[in-house]
């Protein structure tokens, strides 16, 4: 299993995306999950992870269908809300995992339709009581799933590729209480040159994001 992409759960799309190029990164609009109550936008890298950006396709969704489909990952507010493991053979990993006694929720299926009509699928199974991590496997070819060209992996912060994930777990009491245990700071590689750093928190929409320079 490799790193896959983490969640950011954010408000409003097309706010977070422009707050986010202003950061240096280019994002692609991603498409509406089934059911039609979340969409995403994908900051795709050059070494085949992602940072999702997901949010409700109507605000009154929280209110009126909470926890519905994805609208779960918003009940702790904007910030980071899980990340995927990606891996060729889901039952396989599913049982190797139950094996070493960690608790696995049965795999279920998963999809979205983007922008030009293609429908793409997957499945998945999470580690409860959350998402973090959540196992995912493509039932349709990945590259429909992730943008690989090169118009939507390269960044003008110079973003590479994921050099790391912080994750919280017990005890970091005053993150814990807003957004419980899961990602906390996600860590960018950059090239050569590029600036290094911590990115604007007014900009992330509660989840930290730093970008760290390649030796």
């Amino acid at each position: 299993m490799r790193f896959d992409h983490a969640i950011l759960a954010v408000q409003d799309l097309q706010a977070a995306r422009a707050d986010f190029h202003e950061l240096g990164f280019t994002s692609t609009y991603g498409g509406q999950h089934r059911g039609g109550l979340t969409h995403n936008a994908l900051i795709a890298l050059a070494d085949g992870s992602y940072l999702e950006l997901m949010a409700p396709t109507d605000p009154a969704h929280l209110t009126a269908r909470p926890g519905e489909g994805y609208l779960f990952v918003f009940q702790r507010g904007e910030g980071f809300a899980g990340y995927a493991l990606h891996t060729q053979d889901l039952e396989a990993a599913v049982s190797e995992m139950r094996r070493r006694g960690v608790l696995v929720g049965e795999p279920a299926t998963g999809g979205r339709r983007r922008e030009d009509g293609r429908d793409l699928g997957w499945r998945m199974a999470t580690l409860p009581p959350g998402m973090s991590p959540f196992l995912l496997e493509d039932v349709t070819p990945r590259e429909l799933r992730v943008p690989a060209r090169p118009e939507a992996t390269t960044h003008a912060n110079g973003a590479l590729g994921a050099a790391g994930l912080v994750v919280l777990v017990a005890d970091l009491a005053a993150v814990l209480q807003r957004r419980g245990e899961g990602p906390y700071r996600l860590s960018l590689r950059v090239g050569p040159g590029k600036q290094a750093g911590l990115l604007d928190p007014a900009k992330t929409h509660g989840g930290e994001v730093e970008l760290v320079g390649v030796g």
